[in-house]
């Protein structure tokens, strides 16, 4: 029987999680500076509502970028 070098399975699902994490984290940290620049110009024309509404995004966008590190360092650190 031939040996098996690579397990191509792992191997994969590592390529996808990352590719999926990097595309994930990207988006969330441009849609993180979109808002808030977004926000300031908003707030500086008066218009309070809808600065209100990009600065949460914003936030919330920097809620799932730290959330994405925090899972990365569990999964980093995790004894199987």
């Amino acid at each position: 029987m031939i040996a098996t070098v690579v397990e191509w399975k792992t191997l994969g699902e590592s390529v996808l999680y990352s590719l999926v994490g990097g595309i994930g984290v990207t988006t969330a940290f441009s849609i993180a500076i979109a808002g808030a620049t977004r926000s300031y110009e908003l707030a500086r024309d008066g218009r309070r509502s809808h600065a209100t509404a990009y600065g949460v995004l914003a936030g919330v966008a920097v809620l799932v970028c730290l959330a994405a590190i925090s899972v990365g360092i569990y999964y980093t650190t995790k004894k199987t």
